[in-house]
């Protein structure tokens, strides 16, 4: 293909396409979501015994578990905030339907006395490959803030995995210190 970037026609058709794959893009940042759902699945499962570990069992101000604690529930509030800001519904540019173009555009033209009837055609074809652009434009922003949000939500939801990992691993191993042992008696 011929790539004639003042051609008119040339530029619509790529407008057009771009628009495509920038609102594909869209959905798929929309669809990475499961992806992070799977780290809070990890997450949620162990979550509420280390806040019971941490506040009633005292073992937050140990350093060996407060610190990696503390910056757990950083890092995954960090993940959930740019995962909710991921979700937010956005409103996505579209275009216009295309009688709006030959009704109400044409008429707009013909209308104006200073068109001439020969250049009309032309005017809506402008009008319509400009509205394309702004399209594109406005989706192509929205994809790059999703974006950000996608990458880091997951970012934090990953760097969150290490110190889960290091408290799951102290709650495990740290018995309740007011646990009373009971000795076992043989009879005789």
């Amino acid at each position: 293909m011929k790539y004639d970037f003042d051609n008119i026609d040339f530029q619509i058709e790529q407008n057009e396409n771009r628009l495509a794959r920038e609102r594909e893009r869209y959905s798929d940042y929309r669809n990475r979501i499961t992806i992070i759902s799977i780290f809070y699945t990890i997450y949620a499962g162990f979550t509420f015994q280390l806040l019971k570990f941490a506040f009633i069992d005292n073992f937050f101000l140990k350093w060996y578990f407060g610190i990696p604690f503390s910056v757990y529930l950083i890092l995954f509030l960090l993940s959930v905030y740019n995962t909710f800001r991921l979700l937010i519904p956005k409103k996505i540019a579209h275009s216009d339907l295309p009688n709006f173009f030959y009704d109400r555009v044409k008429k707009m033209y013909e209308n104006q006395n200073n068109v001439p009837q020969t250049q009309i055609k032309y005017y809506i074809r402008e009008t319509y490959k400009k509205q394309l652009e702004k399209s594109v434009s406005l989706t192509f922003n929205l994809c790059n803030k999703q974006s950000r949000f996608n990458y880091w939500s997951l970012v934090f939801a990953l760097s969150a995995l290490i110190p889960y990992m290091i408290c799951v691993g102290v709650k495990l191993t740290k018995a309740p210190e007011d646990v009373t042992k009971i000795e076992i008696i043989k009879p005789k």
